[in-house]
């Protein structure tokens, strides 16, 4: 149960392994990322969460991928509002919840991107 505000749409979720979450990743930004192209209002943030969960779905065989929305900063300064995806993961036999960046490909490390940007979340829908 995530602390904000959440909507579930299954009764049940699966969690993938930290290292094939990973493996998919690379696959993301070779194969799948480097033919999209950002269209601010047309296809920006939310249409990128969307398109990285279902097709984390595809590939897995699981609905371990849900969209998150919130906030990000830069330096202090708010961007304003902003949707990523979170990735139910199993690591060293612990079932977590990570964040996942679909327009960089990469995990979000305590709330950072590798460029910087915060991320504050508000919501969650899986």
């Amino acid at each position: 149960m995530f602390a904000v505000r959440s909507w579930f749409f299954d009764i049940t979720y699966y969690a993938i392994s930290y290292d094939k979450l990973l493996e998919l990743l690379e696959k993301w930004k070779n194969d799948v990322l480097a033919n999209l192209k950002y269209k601010p209002e047309i296809f920006d943030c939310d249409d990128f969460a969307n398109y990285f969960k279902v097709w984390m779905t595809k590939e897995t065989g699981v609905n371990c991928t849900g969209e998150a929305l919130g906030l990000v900063y830069k330096d202090g300064r708010l961007l304003g509002g902003h949707a990523w995806n979170i990735v139910i993961v199993h690591k060293h036999g612990v079932i977590d919840v990570l964040f996942v960046e679909p327009q960089l490909g990469e995990i979000i490390e305590n709330q950072k991107t590798s460029d910087g940007w915060e991320y504050y979340l508000l919501a969650v829908l899986v």
